[in-house]
């Protein structure tokens, strides 16, 4: 069977059955929210104020509430000042010059123009150009229903909104576990296709691999939308003040999960340069990027699921795993030749064997300088964003920078943090490095 690229895995996903189901499920709560939230603006607008289109309550509530969360409290306050701004306009600019084509054209640019002075805000402009656009067509200075009329339901729908958000609150945490989580195992199967061509000496799939996690920029974006509404969720809603100690864990992952996306991007530009250059890659280069995938997809696993008691056996184990890694991760990988611990795993040498080979010898006439008598010069930087990406994933599961740093495989005689390095627990590894080394001065940065 043909191995599978990272965007046809992605595109895979996106459109199953399963993908679908899931997308529903967690907009369900959402849309109870929105439901419940409109009807009650409008039954308190229309039943107990006593205005008879109480149009801009139920608006408000689907503007301020909505499918996606964050910031909804900013968004109530822009949705009220919109329609104040909107209402001013319209009033003053249709009263006396009376609706048509060229005054609709006029009330909009005035309307922009005047949203701008006052907020920066993209929905205040917005609901200031339609409260105007409104005025002008199905509720006229004339009618019913007045300025204040509608400036009272915009408050009304604001503020039922948030309550509702409040009352029925939505997981603060659900979301942007998931977030986190798929982009993790875009980022493992990256790292999978990165192991893979380099084995076989493919520049095409590679490039298909850095373009796949080029496009993940959306995604940290999601996670960051994810958080802030979770954050405001806990925060709003009294029934999830306990919570708030797990959202601030969760928006910790953040920056470094948006560093192991970026240092990826690095790792697989700089393996594209090594497959297609045919520069030899040491096996346990190979079985470090196999390693990270496989932990990468473990941790996402284990984020995406509901329970506190999977992440607290399941978090521990992947850091101990990540540790080992760290202490193989030295300057020995460098070598051609250079075995991970216990020998090279069988899915190594299944592959292909084309690229683990050592470098032919060079002639006694070769210049010192020769290519063939040093690494490439990329396969050191695979090996540096490998550290670096170790150091991102420990950080994700919630060790400091500098504790993730000291324990890698010592690369510098002068170390701004002490090592805290460990020999490996796997069978026949020898020993990680010696204690007295130093830290990887690339992880620095």
């Amino acid at each position: 069977m043909e191995k599978m690229s990272t965007r046809e895995r992605i595109v895979a996903v996106e459109n199953s059955i399963g993908a679908r189901f899931r997308r529903v499920r967690q907009r369900l709560l959402a849309a109870i929210q929105v439901g419940i939230a409109a009807g009650l603006a409008y039954f308190i607008a229309h039943e107990w104020v006593g205005h008879p289109q109480p149009f801009f309550a139920p608006i408000s509530v689907v503007i301020i509430v909505g499918i996606s969360g964050g910031e909804r409290i900013n968004r109530a306050f822009d949705m009220a000042l919109g329609c104040i701004l909107g209402v001013l306009v319209g009033d003053f600019l249709f009263a006396p010059l009376g609706t048509g084509g060229w005054q609709i054209a006029l009330a909009v640019g005035v309307s922009l123009l005047f949203a701008g002075f006052f907020s920066k805000s993209v929905l205040v402009a917005n609901q200031v150009a339609i409260g105007s656009i409104l005025i002008a067509t199905i509720m006229p200075p004339d009618a019913d229903v007045t300025g204040i009329d509608r400036t009272i339901d915009a408050f009304i729908g604001s503020a039922v909104g948030l309550a509702v958000i409040a009352l029925l609150p939505s997981a603060p945490l659900a979301t942007a576990r998931h977030e986190i989580s798929n982009v993790l195992r875009v980022l493992s199967s990256v790292l999978n296709d990165v192991s893979h061509a380099l084995l076989t000496q493919d520049p095409t799939q590679v490039a298909e691999a850095l373009s796949a996690i080029r496009g993940t920029q959306n995604d940290i974006e999601a996670i960051t939308a994810a958080t802030k509404s979770g954050r405001e969720s806990a925060r709003l809603s009294p029934f999830l003040w306990r919570s708030r100690r797990y959202v601030d864990a969760l928006e910790k992952m953040v920056t470094p999960t948006d560093n192991a996306i970026r240092t990826t991007r690095v790792l697989a530009r700089r393996a594209l340069v090594l497959a297609e250059d045919n520069d030899p890659v040491s096996p346990k280069q190979i079985w470090i990027l196999d390693q990270l995938s496989a932990i990468t997809l473990d941790l996402a696993a284990i984020l995406d699921v509901n329970a506190k008691i999977s992440q607290a056996q399941g978090v521990p184990a992947l850091t101990n795993r990540l540790r080992d890694l760290a202490a193989e991760a030295g300057l020995d990988v460098l070598d051609p030749s250079a075995q991970p611990p216990g020998g090279a795993p069988e899915s190594v040498f299944s592959r292909s064997d084309s690229s683990t080979h050592a470098p032919a010898a060079s002639s006694p006439g070769d210049s010192g300088n020769s290519s063939q008598s040093r690494p490439a010069l990329s396969a050191a930087v695979v090996l540096a964003q490998s550290r670096s990406l170790i150091v991102d994933m420990l950080q994700i599961c919630g060790w400091s920078r500098e504790s993730a740093i000291a324990v890698l495989a010592p690369t510098s005689e002068t170390p701004a943090y002490e090592p805290d390095l460990r020999e490996s627990r796997r069978p026949g590894a020898e020993n990680a490095g010696d204690p007295e080394g130093a830290e990887d001065s690339e992880d620095k940065d």
